[in-house]
């Protein structure tokens, strides 16, 4: 079973345009009104792919009624825990001429601090069944910033009856920050949410930028091609480039040759060098997007490239949760606990995030299109950048899997590290 979470859940509300004119009046075609939130939109991709999973989060007033009524409709289970506040709506406005989506997201009700001791009651309650903790999107006012640290260490600690449940971490910001520390199996970050934390990572003398040694891009780790439409932004997707999209009947069309070397600036650095940083601050593993050139991924199995064969149009603003449904269900199966398993993880992945750009709201996938690109998909090995680990934070990149360390008195028994999550923590660490 795979938990996911959401902790600022939303009524998505998407209306379809023409084309996007700002300060102008526009006709809305198709208009769509559904629960969302990207936990949410995670769950309903794992439901497509057959897979069974929890919605846990908050939601509240006459909104979060409706948010549980539809996703009882869609015969998702739904945990939520109800509080005062009134959950949020979304808007997103997308444009049939290019397939841009602009968003507008509202920040979410205030959560009392008792309405979060009384969910992480439930979420310790819930992980208990789980082997994978899906913990994704923003926080609403009131939640501590390091919520996501503090849910991890949960997962790691009483998750799949006390074997430790892998913890799939894809937010931004602060809450990626302090979600490091705890130590997460996964983060899913992409560019704009990389080169978000180029403070934080400048701040590590131990991490500062290697200067390239001609000004060129050379020295870079350049990225396969062709790339697809996957998110660029912070919880949505976004097509880049021109070129072939789709044929008439929605098929993919292909894509022709065109420049590997994509260097994907983040914060002055490569994207290799900056996921490398996000490894030795803590993350056991990282999947990024590179936008239209793919996923690069950073493991301690290795580091591997995949791309998809083709340029898809339509809404990218769930290309980002189905690419973590494929990997939360990579993982629950074991497959990422060897080598081998990961390069046919990353080919599922690109391609049933590719497949999402095919359909009209978020949480869904074209079912054809994802098979014929999963069998195109090509993953290759990427080269492993070595960086040294910040000091004080166990080796993450390089190293072995932390030691195991034995709790103290107050945190319960002990328990010990499955063989089929990856890098399973023996203890809760730090």
């Amino acid at each position: 079973m795979i938990l996911t979470v959401t902790l600022n859940a939303a009524l998505d509300v998407t209306c379809e345009v023409a084309a996007l004119v700002p300060g102008a009046s526009h006709r809305v075609g198709r208009s769509h009104e559904r629960a969302g939130g990207k936990g949410l939109n995670v769950s309903r991709v794992l439901h497509a792919l057959g897979r069974p999973s929890t919605v846990t989060g908050l939601a509240g007033g006459s909104t979060g009624q409706l948010i549980r009524a539809e996703l009882e409709s869609a015969g998702l289970a739904e945990q939520l825990l109800d509080i005062g506040g009134e959950s949020r709506r979304t808007v997103a406005i997308v444009s049939a001429e290019d397939g841009d989506a602009t968003i507008f997201n509202q920040s979410g009700p205030t959560v009392s601090p008792a309405e979060w001791d009384a969910f992480t009651v439930r979420f310790r309650s819930l992980v208990a069944d789980c082997r994978v903790a899906v913990l994704s999107g923003s926080l609403p006012p009131g939640v501590p910033r390091d919520a996501y640290a503090l849910l991890t260490r949960l997962a790691h600690r009483y998750g799949d009856d006390g074997r430790g449940a892998a913890a799939v971490v894809d937010t931004s910001g602060p809450a990626l920050r302090a979600a490091l520390s705890a130590r997460p199996d996964l983060v899913k970050p992409n560019a704009a949410e990389l080169a978000g934390l180029a403070e934080l990572l400048d701040d590590c003398p131990e991490l500062a930028p290697t200067p390239a040694q001609d000004g060129s891009t050379a020295s870079r780790s350049a990225p396969p091609s062709p790339g697809t439409g996957t998110e660029t932004g912070t919880g949505t997707g976004h097509t880049t480039g021109a070129g072939p999209t789709s044929s008439s009947d929605g098929r993919p069309g292909e894509v022709p040759d065109r420049p590997g070397d994509g260097p994907h600036d983040v914060g002055g650095r490569t994207l290799p060098e900056a996921v490398a940083r996000l490894r030795a601050l803590g993350a056991r593993a990282v999947v990024a997007s590179a936008g239209p050139d793919g996923l690069y991924a950073d493991t301690p199995h290795g580091a591997w490239y995949a791309v998809p064969p083709t340029r898809l149009a339509g809404n990218p603003t769930g290309a980002g949760d189905a690419c973590v449904a494929a990997l939360a269900a990579g993982i629950a199966d074991g497959r990422t606990a060897c080598p081998e398993g990961w390069p046919e993880v990353l080919r599922e992945a690109v391609a049933v995030s590719a497949a999402a750009v095919l359909r009209p709201v978020a949480g869904e996938f074209d079912a054809r299109a994802h098979e014929e690109l999963r069998a195109r998909v090509t993953v290759r090995p990427a080269p492993v950048h070595p960086v040294r680990p910040v000091r004080g934070v166990r080796p993450g990149h390089l190293g072995a899997p932390p030691a195991t360390t034995a709790p103290s008195a107050a945190a319960g028994p002990p328990r010990t590290a499955r063989s089929d999550v990856p890098n399973a923590p023996a203890s809760e660490g730090s």
